[in-house]
């Protein structure tokens, strides 16, 4: 199991679903109204979730949140939705916890991700599969007659930062990837002794 707790960021998960106006439009979804209530968008959300329903998924965002993807930043959204894909199902019989945000209460992790939406509550739900636990944490808001859960959009900063270890990510993947193919043609008879093989010979 993997254990996300996705904060309001959603920098472990949930903010990855901003990736979701990159995903083909195709994907067939039934429409459904806009949340009326908090523990309704809840239940949404985890449906879409547990599905897969990546358009419903975006159906629930903030048109702002949506916003925040472009050209320069869609690999890191991108990314996130790679994550999401991963994700356990959540079952039934979670926790859920709604604190509202007030209006002088300072939002997380300024200079890294900022909210296009103040959002005016926090969503918690905390579930257990076997003996693992999991969390998933973001932040909602009501406008226009429903409730929306609201993503922050990463700032220069984390673009750069993820970039950065993009490429070391990419380093250790090639290294990784030149000793696994030498370990086979160590394993190879003839791979390094330019010794010609006879037919029917070093065949599984």
């Amino acid at each position: 199991m993997r254990r996300n707790c996705k904060i309001w960021l959603a920098a472990l998960g949930l903010g990855a679903f901003l990736c979701l106006s990159s995903v083909a439009q195709t994907t067939n979804s039934p429409v459904q109204r806009g949340p009326a209530s908090t523990k309704e968008l809840v239940a949404q959300y985890l449906a879409a979730r547990n599905a897969k329903d990546l358009p419903r998924l975006k159906s629930l965002l903030h048109p702002k949140s949506l916003e925040c993807i472009t050209a320069e930043n869609k690999d890191f959204y991108d990314d996130r939705t790679t994550l999401l894909l991963n994700e356990d199902r959540v079952p039934t019989n979670y926790e859920l916890k709604i604190t509202p945000i007030r209006g002088t209460d300072a939002l997380p992790w300024k200079g890294y991700f900022e909210f296009p939406v103040r959002p005016s509550h926090q969503i918690e739900i905390k579930y257990s599969i076997g003996e693992d636990n999991g969390m998933i944490v973001f932040a909602a808001v009501h406008e226009s007659g429903r409730w929306y859960e609201v993503d922050p959009c990463a700032t220069r900063e984390t673009l750069k930062k993820y970039r950065e270890g993009e490429a070391a990510r990419r380093a250790q993947a090639e290294k990784a990837k030149a000793r696994h193919q030498g370990t086979i043609a160590l394993r190879t008879p003839g791979a390094d002794t330019g010794t010609k093989i006879p037919d029917g010979e070093g065949k599984v």
